[in-house]
């Protein structure tokens, strides 16, 4: 779900955000969602404290595919606004 990732360093407990316009999912740790690696997983291994996922609602992560087939529902306006769709050299 996550487009954007708040580390609050040596926070103990998280904090309850305000409504928003956008998901927020709050945790005790520094576990990144991002995939297929997450970016900054090693310095928040060294750290501790909690991590607020940010995305827009109603997210959706598309299974890995070609970029043919990216291309192919794109012409077919098929494509997901607020989507993530990861392209897959291997498939």
């Amino acid at each position: 779900m996550p487009s954007i990732e708040i580390a609050c360093i040596s926070l103990q407990e998280t904090d309850t955000p305000p409504p928003a316009s956008f998901a927020v999912v709050c945790e005790r740790g520094l576990l990144s969602h991002r995939a297929p690696s997450p970016r900054f997983q090693a310095d928040f291994d060294a750290l501790s404290g909690c991590l607020y996922h940010l995305g827009p609602v109603g997210s959706f992560r598309a299974p890995a595919l070609t970029l043919a087939h990216f291309w192919t529902l794109h012409d077919s306006r098929k494509l997901r606004l607020n989507a993530a769709y990861p392209i897959s050299r291997a498939l």
